[in-house]
């Protein structure tokens, strides 16, 4: 199992010169074809600055277009641009949702309020879990990554979205130097039973040559959120991926480990594959 055909999304944001670069940098590692799409919605200009705008944005794209053959060139891998300017907002999403559905995993930037000129939705990387069927790697709007997948952090609990995002996440985990299997656990509430998933789990994984070990992180809402908690553990464990569930139910009667998904992608420092 492995990636074989990769897609970015790229926008005007200064964050996504990053995402390119680990867009490029999976696919060489992956031998894998990249696909550059430059989605933005141009609704959020309404008045006589309307063709100002456009020619901002058709400037960056021009930009981003010079960029993407450079690199994909210099890299060596197979590549294919697109542009998708939309009248709205709604059919980026759309457009993001349709593409990723003929990728191996789709690779999408975490959205940032500061910088946000309502050119894309802040839902555009939930909407694209929840709705391709298929794994999407979120790059944080700050930092820079230039390995993926050494430390893995699995936020693991034994129901479907989770088990489908770790078997997405396999080709980056074979060649990891450490994954660790977490589940939360209120500190309230009576220790779960968990000795069984995490050694069918680990069974699993060592069938694909994965050696991986299991941890619970206790805490208490009291003092901290369970998101805050898996995200202070990554930082402890110098992780550089976190792969999770992503749920979309929340009156659904599901563990605490599932209910990160939101507070994740708005707090996430290291990028996160989701799988729905």
């Amino acid at each position: 199992m492995t990636y074989r055909n990769l897609i970015v999304h790229l926008d005007a944001t200064a964050a996504c010169a990053t995402r390119l670069n680990v867009a490029v940098s999976l696919a060489q590692r992956f031998g894998a074809r990249l696909t550059g799409v430059f989605a933005v919605a141009e609704n959020h200009v309404h008045n006589a600055a309307a063709g100002k705008q456009r020619g901002a944005i058709l400037r960056r794209a021009a930009a981003l277009t010079t960029s993407f053959r450079e690199q994909t060139v210099a890299a060596g891998i197979q590549a294919e641009w697109h542009m998708a300017l939309s009248t709205n907002d709604v059919r980026v999403n759309q457009t993001m949702v349709r593409s990723a559905r003929h990728f191996d995993m789709a690779i999408l930037g975490q959205f940032d309020p500061q910088t946000a000129d309502g050119s894309i939705r802040a839902d555009l990387v939930e909407q694209t879990v929840l709705l391709s069927g298929r794994p999407v790697l979120v790059v944080p709007y700050a930092g820079n990554f230039t390995h993926i997948g050494r430390r893995v952090i699995v936020a693991w609990n034994p129901n479907r979205e989770a088990v489908r995002a770790l078997n997405d996440a396999l080709p980056l985990l074979v060649d990891a130097d450490r994954v660790i299997l977490v589940t939360l656990d209120p500190a309230a509430e009576p220790r779960r039973m968990m000795e069984g998933p995490f050694a069918d789990m680990a069974g699993h994984l060592a069938s694909h040559g994965i050696d991986a070990s299991s941890e619970r992180l206790v805490y208490d809402r009291r003092g901290i959120d369970p998101a805050d908690r898996l995200l202070s553990h990554i930082a402890d464990e110098a992780a550089d991926l976190l792969v999770m569930g992503a749920f979309s139910d929340p009156n659904r009667q599901i563990q605490s480990s599932e209910n990160l998904t939101s507070p994740v992608l708005a707090h996430m420092t290291v990028p996160v594959l989701m799988s729905h």
